[in-house]
């Protein structure tokens, strides 16, 4: 297993970080203009309404950043709280944390302890 990590330093640094946090409790990507004509249950991002399906670049799970993008679509919203109540999504991290570890000893390590 390889994995590569490229750390950019930018404006939409916490854009990113809520995207990437938003994929980790189940939303997928809002609807572009290429990825609405995959219709029905082969659609693989989230419409912004039933009758609407491009998202217009608008919310945060959007496929690239943007200015002014501060917030969740409802369809995302949408993706995250089922996940949460049917527990396709684990939170109880969130609210029950008795058996995480806290005093865990980094040493001499610097920074994210890859560097």
């Amino acid at each position: 297993v390889a994995a590569t990590n490229v750390v950019v330093k930018s404006d939409t640094e916490w854009q990113i970080f809520a995207h990437e946090t938003g994929h980790t409790f189940g939303a997928v990507h809002d609807c572009v203009p290429q990825t609405c004509p995959v219709k029905g249950p082969s659609q693989a991002c989230c419409p912004l309404s039933r009758n609407q399906c491009d998202a217009g670049g608008k919310y945060i799970m959007n496929p690239s950043t943007g200015s002014g993008i501060t917030s969740f679509s409802p369809c995302s919203i949408g993706n995250i709280c089922s996940g949460l109540k049917s527990n396709q999504i684990k939170g109880n991290c969130l609210t029950d944390n008795k058996n995480v570890q806290t005093d865990v000893d980094i040493g001499s390590q610097c920074g994210n302890g890859i560097v």
